[in-house]
């Protein structure tokens, strides 16, 4: 009897978008490519709130294997400028 085969995990790539996090005075607002608005504008005292929401939604949708819009995506994938990531 042959051994079985193991099965190889596919590498999933993240979602990516094309989308983007702008801020406009002192509230944020996704954009798409086009310049079109995704979401409307958040205030930048409860954005912080609006960034942790969008990257629990992400999770939950990759877990699924679903993909999430592109407004999420840009939010969960948000970093301050002057930020470092790793």
């Amino acid at each position: 009897m042959w051994p079985k085969k193991k099965k190889v995990e596919e590498e999933i790539t993240p979602p990516t978008t094309t989308a983007r996090v702008v801020k406009l005075g002192g509230n944020y607002i996704v954009l798409n490519e086009y310049n079109e608005p995704l979401t409307e504008r958040y205030p930048a005292d409860s954005f912080h709130f609006i960034v942790d929401g969008a990257k629990a939604a992400y999770r939950l949708a990759t877990l699924d294997g679903k993909r999430p819009s592109d407004a999420i995506i840009a939010l969960a994938n948000y970093v301050p400028p002057g930020r470092k990531t790793a």
